[in-house]
């Protein structure tokens, strides 16, 4: 049987993209760094690079609206 991926759900985001899909105004970079110091939200790193998962994303928004 194969594994079955949806790859809108696998989406990496660089932190302006997930800052962007978070609808913040400020700086996206230092935003998501913030996030993440503060363990709200967690990354990937691929090489030296901080990527964030969709996944993750849609997580932080509903734990933000309980």
């Amino acid at each position: 049987m194969a594994l079955q991926f949806n790859p809108v759900e696998l989406a990496l985001f660089t932190p302006e993209e997930a800052a962007q899909y978070l609808r913040f105004e400020s700086d996206g970079k230092a935003a998501m760094d913030r996030l993440v110091d503060k363990g709200q939200i967690k990354a990937c790193v691929i090489g030296n690079r901080r990527r964030y998962s969709r996944v993750e994303l849609d997580r932080f928004i509903e734990d933000q609206t309980k």
